[in-house]
């Protein structure tokens, strides 16, 4: 992620240098931002529509003939399994990937700012 000449000391680093490491943390922070940003909005759709499907059931069961007994358990199982429904933002295996991913990034961008702080102290 971050760009260094092999065999440079701190006093080498040019600002062309800099620049290219600010602009990678700053594309890091917000690809970070659009995750948990993609996370949140998916998870308000998601209640939206549990609503929605709820209350459209429960609509459905007021319709139920008395005698249709198997279309009125039909609709309680419905609603008994919406209630039960979670979200499902982290079934998306891109998802996990992006996180294990941005995790990775991160990681590498704290040893490496833990070296260049280790460098300029010693």
């Amino acid at each position: 992620v971050l760009i260094r000449p092999l065999g440079s000391t701190i006093d080498d680093i040019t600002p062309f240098h800099m620049f290219i490491e600010t602009a990678s943390l700053s594309f890091y922070a917000i690809q970070v931002y659009d995750e948990i940003i993609e996370a949140r909005i998916g998870h308000a759709k998601h209640k939206r529509w549990l609503r929605w499907k709820k209350r459209h059931a429960q609509q459905d069961l007021q319709y139920v003939i008395p005698k249709n007994q198997n279309e009125r358990s039909f609709l309680e199982s419905m609603i008994e399994d919406i209630e039960g429904t979670k979200s499902f933002y982290l079934s998306d295996y891109w998802n996990i990937y992006d996180w294990c991913s941005l995790s990775l990034m991160g990681f590498t961008a704290l040893v490496y700012t833990f070296c260049r702080i280790a460098e300029t102290i010693g």
